[in-house]
């Protein structure tokens, strides 16, 4: 019987690999359940924050998520599904940063001037601030409850008005035609937008 000294057996190698790929997934991408993924506070503190800009972040973006669900992609970005998603500022921050590590996860449809051509942004913050969610396709859109003093932008094709819906579903306000924005906004009994 022949003894291996070096390299080991083939089996016990592939049990190493096995192994470390698993262990490897269990501190990257997503998670269903609302608990801090560890890979994303990983890359948090890679991109240049502290400890607690990082566990600040991560109790936001959980936040967020528990009011509109959805799957977070990057330390501070939500899918929301259907080409939406939430970008979240750093709490005590004006705008989301691009913590996206140079994954292409989001593009900043949103912005400190407002929105891209063809898009209604709504900001949690006054004067296209704070978190940001990007509406480009004709539809419904949540916004979370515990918004209140905020902005939005309506940059749609000229002309497109968009509808603020509160709880019951009643219409609340109607946008003048795009482009039209406000800049000290309430949120409070907005429950919905139809940005189209």
């Amino acid at each position: 019987m022949q003894r291996r000294l070096h390299g080991g057996s083939r089996t016990g190698r592939l049990l190493a690999a096995l192994a470390g790929a698993f262990l490897m997934l269990l501190t990257l991408g997503t998670t269903e359940s609302g608990a801090a993924p560890q890979g994303f506070t990983a890359e948090a503190l890679a991109a240049g924050l502290t400890q607690g800009e990082a566990t600040a972040l991560q109790a936001e973006v959980d936040r967020r998520r528990a009011e509109l669900g959805g799957t977070q992609i990057t330390p501070n970005v939500v899918d929301l599904g259907n080409r939406v998603t939430l970008r979240v500022a750093i709490p005590g921050e004006r705008h989301p940063r691009d913590l996206s590590g140079g994954r292409a996860a989001a593009s900043p449809h949103c912005g400190v001037w407002g929105a891209d051509h063809r898009y209604f942004c709504a900001f949690s913050g006054p004067d296209f601030s704070g978190s940001e969610i990007a509406m480009y396709t004709c539809a419904n859109y949540s916004i979370p409850g515990s918004w209140g003093a905020g902005s939005w932008h309506n940059n749609q094709t000229r002309g497109t008005t968009s509808r603020m819906y509160n709880s019951r579903n009643q219409v609340i306000f109607i946008t003048d035609p795009a482009p039209d924005w406000d800049t000290r906004g309430n949120w409070r009994p907005v429950a919905k937008v139809r940005n189209c």
